[in-house]
């Protein structure tokens, strides 16, 4: 039987997310892979708990909740729509001391194949973990991570004490939307490895850059090594799903390949529990009260005209272009 530790980060309004990231990954995993589940929180009582333990019915694997206080982080804010409960990825090494390799998935994912072979055949022996880079790497060739999806060394991060390095230097940087990954990636610069763009595909991402408003497929498949023929190719041929930003398939029941989560909602713990969502009229409406008529003239008027306009430039100018905003 293959082993492999899988650690979800997750706080008490999180947990249907996680249930059917976790669905996927037990639906789709081989006979001879035992999953050992841990979702690491800070505010997991006894009711959390036993959301996770329909779970046992699929055999071959076990849920494990650590329970961790995020008080030790109390002087960090809490930003945008990312939880607090994100800094707890930094003592994921230290909390699972048994194992020498560990993956970490977000809890907005969802997870199309077996997980072992990229567990057991990547070798992060002189890394500090293997992630993916950011697409936005394409134009400035830049080493930043997004940190949704890590195969964490744990032997070596355990080794260096990593997990205070990284809480003093979140800390140091002060109050961001960031809460982990700014840290991962500077902290960690050259000993991360790069994994292929399948294993943390980012829709959102395509479609906000409008490819190839800023770079193009060939551009894309040269820097990742790659052969597809559009980013819709990339989507199809990815392992990980990742349904990056507010705008969530438990929110909206028209976002790219938010029909595949929801495909596993209706066989989680969770599918008798009715959903609110809503569709592109209430993001519009939404937008409209927050941003008025100017944010609406740029998101759908001015955008798609200008991802026509950059498509006939030259890379310079997208590059320039590229620079000019903050992706973040």
């Amino acid at each position: 039987m293959n082993k492999l530790p899988v650690v979800l980060v997750c706080d008490k309004n999180f947990i249907m997310p996680t249930s059917v990231t976790i669905t996927s990954l037990l639906e789709n995993r081989n006979s001879d892979t035992y999953l050992d589940i841990y979702i690491l929180g800070g505010d997991l009582d006894k009711e959390a708990e036993a959301a996770f333990k329909p779970f046992e019915k699929y055999g071959n694997c076990s849920v494990t909740c650590l329970k961790r206080s995020l008080d030790r982080f109390s002087d960090i804010m809490q930003l945008a729509n990312i939880s607090s409960a994100g800094l707890l990825k930094f003592e994921i090494c230290d909390l699972l001391s048994e194992y020498d390799k560990v993956l970490y998935i977000d809890s907005d994912m969802v997870i199309r194949e077996d997980l072992w072979k990229l567990y057991s055949e990547t070798d992060v022996t002189e890394y500090y973990f293997a992630a993916v880079l950011h697409t936005e790497c394409v134009i400035d060739k830049a080493e930043r991570i997004n940190s949704g999806f890590i195969l964490f060394n744990a032997k070596l991060m355990r080794e260096e004490n990593m997990s205070e390095r990284l809480i003093q230097h979140r800390r140091a940087l002060g109050n961001r939307a960031s809460m982990d990954q700014q840290t991962f990636n500077e902290v960690c610069k050259g000993m991360i490895k790069f994994l292929p763009p399948r294993y943390n595909c980012m829709p959102f991402r395509y479609i906000a850059e409008q490819i190839p408003q800023y770079y193009t497929m060939a551009e894309f498949n040269e820097f990742f090594g790659t052969n597809y023929r559009s980013w819709k190719d990339a989507v199809k041929d990815a392992a990980v799903i990742h349904y990056i930003t507010g705008e969530k398939p438990w929110k909206s029941y028209d976002i790219y390949a938010g029909e595949e989560w929801y495909k596993y909602y209706l066989k989680s713990p969770y599918k008798d529990v009715p959903l609110k969502r809503t569709g592109k009229g209430a993001r519009f409406a939404k937008l409209m009260r927050k941003e008025g008529m100017s944010g609406v003239l740029e998101r759908y008027i001015k955008r798609p005209l200008r991802s026509v306009y950059y498509t006939v430039r030259g890379l310079e100018f997208r590059k320039k272009k590229w620079a000019s905003n903050n992706w973040g």
